[in-house]
């Protein structure tokens, strides 16, 4: 059985003269707007979570020494005006394996070193001395997939450091997080 309604709807519409046609159509306008405006923050509250949830183990929760598996310490450096986010994690000897970050395909065990594939341009582009330096030299770095970063253009860094290296045992005395498997 056919609807009545766009029949009756159209009729109604072409009946109404010119000033009914504007006013069917302003509020359709107003439909359409108020309906973009609802998609677009849909849009923009699920991206914003999702962007949470690929940068949320940079900033683990502290935990007690005694269940801590690794020892992080998270710093950010310049380079040309634009912030690096370096993540220094160090294995604790004799606990249970902590896994990798997302992104990584293992955790960083010491000396190697995981970049963002931005950060892989951006180390190809510039002389060693202001960036490749910065870090641990190796023979090769691993690349930090889409899942550990919060944007295809974001500088990440992740160095897999001793227990005992300085740049983690400072930090693992002020301020740094330690996380559990």
């Amino acid at each position: 059985m056919r609807s009545p309604v766009l029949p009756l709807t159209w009729h109604l519409a072409r009946s109404s003269g010119r000033r009914g046609v504007q006013s069917q159509l302003l509020a359709a306008g107003a439909a359409a707007v108020g309906s973009f405006l609802l998609l677009l923050m849909i849009a923009a509250s699920l991206g914003a979570g999702t962007r949470a949830d690929h940068t949320t183990w940079r900033t683990p929760d502290a935990v007690p020494a005694k269940e801590a598996t690794a020892v992080q310490a998270t710093t950010t450096t310049y380079v040309r005006h634009q912030p690096v986010t370096v993540v220094n994690l160090a294995r604790l000897p004799g606990r249970e394996p902590t896994p990798a970050p997302p992104g990584l395909s293992g955790f960083p065990e010491q000396g190697r070193v995981y970049v963002s594939p931005a950060l892989a341009k951006l180390m190809h582009k510039l002389p060693a001395s202001q960036l490749a330096d910065r870090f641990p030299r190796t023979t090769s770095y691993g690349t930090i997939a889409t899942a550990g970063l919060a944007s295809p253009d974001e500088l990440v860094a992740v160095v897999g450091r001793a227990p005992g290296d300085t740049t983690v045992s400072q930090a693992a005395g002020s301020r740094t997080s330690t996380t559990t498997g």
